[in-house]
């Protein structure tokens, strides 16, 4: 029987998903934090909290309620015993094509992002050499023409 393996899959996006969910919720505590500091304890209080938990725990399970009553779809092996490939679900595969659809855009939007941040980042540096080095070696060079003082010790 596959259940076992149904039920480990379904607590893996369950949770993968709650945690997701989590993490944005930290996001928006950090943010208010920041930028409503006075206002930071009035909006976050413990029942909005308790609630937030419970909403980051049930809107996963409301999406993954389908999972446990999917078929297994098992992939033969040489030893014959066979290895659990996941679901095999109508409305599963919906997802999965969708998903992987959503993968390839992420893979995209990385690649770009990953461009735009080196790209910057070189332009930065080359921006900021100039002055920066201007910074560092211009002002004992303006001392010496400006103060007669330093040029006589010279």
């Amino acid at each position: 029987s596959g259940l076992p393996c149904v039920l480990i899959s379904w607590l893996s996006h369950l949770f993968a998903l709650s945690m997701t969910i989590g993490k944005i919720l930290s996001v928006f505590t950090r943010f208010t934090a920041i930028s409503m500091p006075i206002r930071d304890k009035i909006i976050w209080t413990p029942s909005l909290t308790k609630r937030l938990l419970i909403v980051m725990f049930s809107i996963p399970f409301v999406l993954y309620v389908f999972f446990p009553f999917q078929p297994p779809l098992f992939v033969p092996t040489t030893d014959g015993d066979g290895r659990f490939a996941g679901i095999n679900g109508d409305g599963y595969m919906a997802v999965v094509n969708r998903a992987q659809e959503t993968r390839m855009h992420e893979i995209t939007l990385l690649i770009s992002a990953v461009i735009l941040t080196v790209t910057h980042m070189f332009k930065s540096v080359i921006q900021y050499m100039i002055p920066n080095t201007l910074s560092s070696f211009a002002e004992p060079i303006l001392l010496i023409f400006t103060s007669s003082k330093v040029r006589m010790e010279l």
